[in-house]
């Protein structure tokens, strides 16, 4: 679990004459409004060495921006990992989950957790579309389970607020409050396989309401009409980073585990909840385990379109490499 903040990217730094030369040089066949497409990650995050693993691929020199050559245009607005060791059962994980209704009994301490229920790594992009709209992608490694023991129900939540969330210590409820617009997903497997999404959107009033519920099927990857993407499959090859030793709960070293399984998300965050919140925190669930961190500019990511209205300047666009 990563308790602090992670380097990230973002747009804010950007003048008025880099959008208007963006809107030129981005070629009309890039990415549309309202439609999601899930990331290659390897494209997205710096794959070299450990020490890089938060590095996004773009060109520094113009603050954040790849050139006509790269894969991202100007629709990147944030890239983050959520950092969490993977324990299958054997492996101290600093961050298990004593699950509550409300963050202020949402506990974590050490122990394992089960490989049903283990969150490794998760890997974000947060960008915005033709039309100023915020999306945001989540990639999350995860173990498959022996049929023994893999239970009849599983899931994994998302969460994204707009007021900071913060694990201050083991053994201590979380910190941090809910408001009207903040944004929950819940995968839900049977036998670990996906089943269904439910999307919910916090009303301060009546608490978490259903904005979207349905069955998952092979479509879930790539149905283009539909404001999330759903898919499991294998960890991209990012996952083989170097990873942190780790320890089982008498001290002892332990061979690392590495992911087998990825679950990816993409959310057209506007068409779900009808605004653009400015989410602060992420935080990832399961019945076991919990990893939380925070945009360091998202909360601002509007700023870009300061200069020229809605314009072209959240753009995913095709790939020219």
């Amino acid at each position: 679990m990563h308790f602090g903040g992670s380097e990230s990217y973002s747009l804010n730094g950007i003048n008025a004459s880099v959008l208007a030369l963006m809107m030129v040089l981005v070629p009309t066949s890039a990415f549309a409004a309202g439609e999601l497409a899930l990331p290659d990650w390897n494209q997205v995050f710096d794959t070299t060495s450990r020490n890089n693993k938060q590095s996004s691929r773009f060109d520094s020199a113009v603050n954040g921006l790849r050139g006509l050559s790269g894969t991202y245009q100007a629709g990147v607005l944030e890239t983050l990992v959520v950092e969490d060791n993977l324990s299958d059962g054997i492996a101290t994980d600093m961050s298990v989950r004593i699950g509550a209704a409300s963050m202020a009994e949402d506990f974590i301490y050490n122990d394992t957790v089960s490989a049903a229920h283990d969150l490794g790594n998760a890997y974000v992009l947060a960008e915005a579309d033709w039309g100023g709209d915020l999306q945001i992608y989540v990639g999350v490694e995860l173990l498959s389970a022996s049929a023994d023991a893999m239970p009849s129900t599983s899931f994994v939540e998302l969460e994204l607020t707009q007021n900071f969330v913060q694990a201050v210590a083991v053994n201590a409820p979380l910190k941090g409050d809910r408001s009207d617009g903040d944004l929950l997903v819940r995968i839900n497997f049977t036998a670990g396989q996906l089943e269904s999404v439910e999307i919910h959107e916090w009303i301060s009033a009546r608490g978490y309401e259903v904005v979207e519920s349905a069955r998952i099927d092979a479509n879930s990857c790539h149905n283009h009409a539909m404001p999330y993407l759903v898919c499991l499959g294998e960890p991209p090859r990012l996952a083989a980073h170097e990873r942190p030793e780790v320890w089982d709960l008498d001290g002892v070293p332990l061979q690392v585990t590495e992911p087998d399984r990825f679950l990816e998300l993409g959310l057209d965050v506007a068409s779900l909840v009808g605004s653009n919140p400015e989410f602060s925190s992420i935080v990832l669930r399961t019945y076991e385990d919990i990893s939380i961190d925070s945009f360091q500019a998202l909360g601002h990511w509007g700023l870009i379109n300061v200069f020229s209205g809605q314009i072209e300047s959240g753009i995913r666009a095709e790939s020219s490499e």
